[in-house]
């Protein structure tokens, strides 16, 4: 059996888990590579990048006509979008011929995960006649052009018009399987008309317990120059002020508990250089022993997003032992039970608060969340649910 996953890069939630997968079927003797239009990373074989080039000339063209008012296409109002709104928003259209390359050629089976701007979806999928399981790791493939619905412009051109596009395309594919990662997601979209009659299954996400793992709190602590007295939340995001991972409610939390003697440990980019009262921004970070001891530095590990599809970084914490405190978006009820966190009752900075409040009034087994992780999510318990995907196929 080969397959292939094809994502559009390496980075964020997605791609790391579509690495994660990859590599655990590997484990598991299954003939797995990945396609990526934007490869990062090296540490991971079987890893490939195609037409990187072709898409950067298509944007740097696209920019010269913005630039020079000459014309504007509908990818730069596409991107418009994202800047004046902070959302996400692709076309199902892209320069590149995915379809073209040979390792899909190859390919029993094609996994398709995020793709945004890397699948031409007319060309892809009427070229394709391979059986094809799509992880949708956000609401994307129910819009137009927005990745959530509480970014979709329904009143929008361009959400209509590619909504339409893509409705009469998805609906041409004949063997595709869905895979929700959450209970939540599968719960909203499994009816809706984009899937209508199709099979779709839930499997959740892993988390490789052997690299993501505790590490001495007072080490970890002084390695990145935090007080052993003070009590610290951890926060990541691939972008910190991105206003959907919520960091803003995580300090105006902090500031109404009125805690003497707290850090909220930011870990992810931060572009803007944002000064925030309590947060201490270390930047990005890219592998898993440097974040695992960031995770351990942490009493509490918080995710205050409003929008996921099944949220990596919880689990991440969790395997290092940290309790989390979260926002009931999607993947959350799967996640989190009583002995391991908190869920908010609702997605303000006053829940949030509470959230915390009860948190701290409880006592956490460390021990007992990451055995608990370990049980759970294990790339290879995941990886075999995916197998016996494909051997239905």
């Amino acid at each position: 059996m080969k397959v292939l996953h094809i994502c559009s890069d390496d980075k964020g939630g997605a791609g790391l888990c579509c690495l994660r997968l990859h590599q655990a079927l590997l484990n598991q003797g299954v003939r797995s590579n990945v396609l990526l239009l934007n490869k990062t990373r090296h540490d991971v074989p079987l890893v490939f990048e195609y037409g990187r080039k072709k898409y950067f000339f298509w944007r740097l063209f696209n920019k010269v006509l913005r630039l020079l008012h000459l014309r504007v296409t509908n990818y730069n109002k596409a991107k418009w979008l994202c800047k004046r709104t902070g959302g996400v928003y692709t076309l199902p259209l892209s320069v590149v011929d995915v379809a073209s390359c040979k390792l899909v050629n190859d390919a029993d089976i094609i996994h398709l995960h995020w793709v945004g701007d890397f699948i031409d979806y007319p060309s892809f999928f009427r070229k394709i006649q391979n059986p094809i399981v799509w992880t949708l790791h956000d609401e994307n493939l129910f819009f137009g052009i927005a990745h959530y619905e509480k970014q979709a412009l329904f009143d929008n051109y361009l959400e209509k018009k590619y909504y339409d596009i893509k409705l009469k395309i998805i609906h041409s594919v004949s063997n595709l399987k869905i895979v929700f990662l959450s209970e939540m997601m599968y719960g909203k979209f499994h009816h809706h008309e984009m899937i209508k009659g199709r099979h779709s299954s839930i499997i959740n996400n892993s988390v490789d317990c052997n690299k993501y793992k505790p590490f001495d709190k007072k080490k970890s602590r002084q390695k990145f120059g935090i007080s052993e007295t003070a009590r610290v939340f951890v926060f990541v995001a691939a972008l910190i002020t991105d206003p959907r991972k919520g960091l803003i409610h995580l300090v105006e939390a902090i500031e109404q508990l009125q805690m003497d003697d707290t850090v909220i440990l930011a870990v992810g980019n931060n572009l803007e250089k944002v000064q925030l009262p309590h947060v201490f921004s270390v930047g990005a970070i890219n592998d898993a022993e440097t974040i695992s001891k960031a995770y351990s530095c942490a009493d509490y590990f918080v995710m205050p997003s409003k929008q996921e599809a099944f949220a990596q970084t919880p689990i991440e914490a969790m395997a290092c032992g940290i309790p989390a405190i979260v926002f009931p978006v999607s993947g959350t009820k799967e996640l989190i039970n009583d002995n391991n966190g908190i869920i908010a009752n609702g997605f303000t900075s006053q829940d949030l608060e509470i959230a915390i409040r009860i948190a701290i009034a409880q006592t956490f087994d460390s021990k007992a969340i990451r055995q608990d992780m370990i049980n759970r999510f294990s790339p290879d318990s995941i990886a075999k649910k995916y197998i016996n995907l494909y051997n239905e196929l």
